[in-house]
Order: structure tokens, then C-alpha cells, then sequence
């Protein structure tokens, strides 16, 4: 069971944890072909190429999209390398304002229609769309990142094509309104991807759709069943060993976990309870129990337009020091790794890596959190707000409400 913990919506102050993510197989190896069944005790994730938006959703584009760029389906930094995918070449000019993609010849969407640069020219206008409302617009219309020239005006409704994404044959052009280096990363994203002019501009596919990835959308009924079948067109270099993938979504966790041990599906979800006795019976990483390491932000977001918070940079910073991120962490399970509590996790550029210097400690330091807080609180409630699948307040929510009292027991009401 996944579960977020937030303070009504807003800004995070958290961190990040580094996470294993335990996982119970099925007794049988997938071999070439056959449908490989997954269930989820969580609700549905969209679908959609340029809505979808949750790590979830994201497994499930890496494993149909087509992308200029793309990230290797390999394990350790070598899958952290940014590598031209669809793009045969790419040339940058006008002051690194300009960026050409030649597109490769011969590939093909799941129907059978080719991919051209104005795939990517359409998946632009999509995320651009003022009426889709796609969270990749911010990615292209940022003034002060990337920002495709007109991707402003069409975000904006003023417009309906991003005109400085220009489509000719297998050549698509991009005008940037500053040079901008980190775009091909940009393009990397699920958002970008080749898209079928056969998606409605403005409107959420819900059901199945070509894809020019390994695999398409043949199925998707939201809260059952997403289907995933392979392109008999696809033509890449990136695993597609199985038919179908087929993943079951709102289960019962503890139904699902049993149908795994039974081999009547090949994953699924793990009850933290569980994770010890398996690993005993399985052991770790040998047969059916996998711990793998993965970067994974957890966040306890809070409201800045309440009242409690607004102009409050004080609490807010309380909040960040009382904060027990080691015992959130051991929450999901005992596998769940360390806490990490720099915003970026190790490997991205950026992120501070000794532990030394992160900027907050894994367990609270109630002490500066109470100090901090002193002065800056107020009568009222504080509402926690979150999400589940099951039964049951989460540990998680548990958690959120002891750290918000020891933070208030010590600190001045006054404001």
C-alpha cells in the first residue's frame, strides 16, 4: 500500500529518501512471449501521452513511448546517460537558440503509420494546449528555463500551434527564446514523445492508442485494467520480449499478495509485514523476492495560502528540522533503505552527496524546530490530508501527527 501524507497542498519541505523497493515474483520467469500480470492495490494512473504524471504512469510510457531522447534500459548510471533515441542527429544554432532533430527513417506507430518530425511537432502542441491542460507545458513556456517560442500563446489559449515547432518531412525545428543546453533533456520526457495525430488536440485519451514505443496501449478501463501489447512494428534496439502486459489495478493488497505466491500473477504488491518473512524464505534478490534501489521523493507538502503559513518562512523551516525522516522511512518497510535529505538524490547533478553536509538531519532535532517555531504559531487546527488504498489510518498519517505535536509542545502560540 502507497500512501502520500501532505498538509492540504503546497510547497515541499521534506527531502528525499533513497528507497529499495521490495517486490514479490511469481514462481515463473517471463520467457519470450506470453502476458506477463501485474497488480496494484492503488487506483488507475492516466494514460494519456502528454497527461501522464505519476511514477506509475511513467513506467508504463518508458515501455510504449518513442522519444527523441531517451535513458538506457539499464541498471546503474549507465541507464542515467542521455542517449539520441529517434533523433538520427541534432545540430544546435542562432546562439544555441535554434535545436534541429533529423528524425530516423523507417519507424513506425503500433497502426502502421510512420513517425515523422511532425509527430513530435503535434506532441508539442498537446502539451501546449490550453484546454488539455497538460502538466508538461511548465517544461516549455518557463521564461527563465526552456521556452519554445508561441508555446506561451498556445498555453495560454491565444493560439492552438506552437509555432517555433516547425514539421518538414523527417527535420522538426526548434526556436527557443534563450539558448537553453538542458532541452534534450526536456524532450526526454514522456511528454515529448512521438504522438499519433489520431489523439484529439484537446481532449484526454482515456482508452487504448497507437504508440511508436516497444509496446502500445491496446486496453485501458480506469480502476481495472491497463493492457499493453507489443508493436508488431517496432523496430529498436530496446527489450520487448513479452506479448502483453497486462496490470490490475485497485486490488485487495492482501488478495493480490497471495494470488503472487499462488503464481497467479507475476507481481505485485508486499505488505511491509511481510517483507522479513519472505526474505528468509526466498532470500533477497535470488528467486522471488527483490529489494532493488531506487530514488524516490517523499513529500509532507503544506498549505502557503492558509493563514498558519502564509508569510510564515519560520514554520515552515520548524517543520523541515522536527520532521522524523528516518521513522517515515521505515514505515513502507524494512527494506526501505536510508533517508537522503538533500532535494536531489545522489547521481543528479547537483545533489550533495556527503552526509555531512545535508541540509537536515534523518531524525528531528526538536530543539532548532521548536525555536524556530516559537512565536510563529497560532490557535486553530492543522488538517492532514492523504490518500489510500485499503483500510486503516497509515502509518505514514500517524507519524505526520506526532511530529506536528512534539513540534507544537515545546514552541510559543503566539504570533
Amino acid at each position: 500500500m502507497r500512501t502520500r501524507t501532505w498538509l492540504s497542498v503546497g510547497l515541499l519541505a521534506l527531502g528525499v529518501a533513497l528507497l529499495l523497493t521490495a517486490q514479490l515474483a511469481g514462481a515463473a520467469r517471463a520467457r519470450q512471449g506470453g502476458v506477463f500480470r501485474v497488480g496494484i492495490a492503488g487506483a488507475s494512473v492516466p494514460i494519456d501521452p502528454q497527461l501522464a504524471y505519476v511514477t506509475t504512469a511513467w513506467w508504463l510510457e518508458y515501455a510504449t513511448a518513442a522519444k527523441l531522447f531517451d535513458y538506457p534500459d539499464r541498471s546503474g548510471r549507465a541507464g542515467t546517460r542521455l542517449v539520441p533515441d529517434v533523433a538520427a542527429r541534432y545540430a544546435v544554432s542562432r546562439g544555441g537558440r535554434r535545436g534541429t532533430f533529423t528524425i530516423r527513417r523507417g519507424l513506425r506507430f503500433s497502426d502502421g503509420s510512420p513517425v515523422t518530425a511532425r509527430s513530435f511537432a503535434y506532441a508539442i502542441d498537446r502539451v501546449a494546449n490550453h484546454q488539455l491542460a497538460s502538466p508538461g507545458a511548465a517544461f516549455i513556456t518557463d521564461q527563465k528555463g526552456t521556452e519554445i517560442v508561441g508555446a506561451k500563446a498556445v498555453s495560454d489559449g491565444r493560439a492552438r500551434h506552437v509555432r517555433g515547432a516547425v514539421a518538414k518531412g523527417y527535420r522538426l525545428t526548434i526556436d527557443l527564446t534563450r539558448p537553453d543546453r538542458t532541452l534534450p533533456a526536456k524532450l526526454a520526457l514522456p511528454f515529448f514523445q512521438a504522438t499519433s495525430t489520431k489523439l484529439p488536440l484537446t481532449r484526454e485519451v482515456t482508452g487504448g492508442y497507437p504508440s511508436a514505443g516497444p509496446y502500445f496501449f491496446r486496453r485501458h478501463e480506469p480502476n481495472v485494467v491497463t493492457e499493453l501489447r507489443r508493436n508488431p512494428h517496432y523496430r529498436g534496439a530496446r527489450p520487448h520480449r513479452l506479448q502483453d502486459v497486462e496490470v490490475r489495478w485497485s486490488l485487495d493488497e492482501r488478495a493480490a499478495f497471495e494470488a503472487v505466491l499462488a503464481s497467479r500473477l507475476d507481481e505485485g504488491p508486499l505488505p511491509a509485514a511481510e517483507a522479513r518473512g519472505l526474505a528468509h524464505r526466498f532470500g533477497v534478490n535470488r528467486t522471488r523476492f527483490w529489494a532493488k534501489p531506487t530514488a524516490c521523493l517523499g513529500m509532507m507538502a503544506f498549505n502557503r495560502a492558509r493563514p498558519l503559513f502564509r508569510n510564515n518562512v519560520r514554520l515552515r523551516r520548524a517543520l523541515s528540522w522536527g520532521v522524523d525522516r528516518r521513522a517515515a522511512v521505515a514505515t513502507l518497510s524494512p527494506y526501505a533503505g536510508s533517508p537522503w535529505t538533500h532535494l536531489l538524490p545522489p547521481g543528479f547533478p547537483g545533489s550533495i552527496t556527503a552526509k555531512n553536509l545535508q541540509p537536515y538531519a534523518p531524525t528531528p532535532r526538536l530543539r532548532e524546530a521548536r525555536r524556530l517555531a516559537s512565536g510563529h504559531l497560532s490557535g486553530g487546527r492543522i488538517t492532514v490530508g492523504y490518500r489510500l488504498s485499503g483500510s486503516g489510518l497509515p502509518p505514514q498519517v500517524q507519524l505526520a501527527r506526532r511530529n506536528l505535536i512534539r513540534l507544537a509542545s515545546g514552541a510559543t502560540a503566539s504570533r
